[in-house]
């Protein structure tokens, strides 16, 4: 199966999916709510993978017509 493309639009859904599942993880007692930045940073850390990844590819693609040297 392919996974779709992760696109800006994307990742920032992703971002509001995560803080608000942690922010009811937290209302419900199954996480502690002081644990929210790091598991938000961890989120930031999985999604900007897609992100660096995305920017390798346009370089590339820019280095090889020549528009990036």
């Amino acid at each position: 199966m392919k996974m779709p493309k992760l696109t800006a639009k994307r990742r920032v859904w992703l971002y509001g999916v995560a803080g608000t599942g942690l922010g009811a993880a937290a209302v419900a007692k199954w996480i502690d709510p002081t644990l929210i930045p790091a598991w938000m940073l961890f989120v930031g850390a999985v999604l900007g993978v897609g992100g660096n990844a995305t920017a390798a590819v346009k370089v590339a693609q820019q280095r090889r017509n020549g528009t990036l040297e």
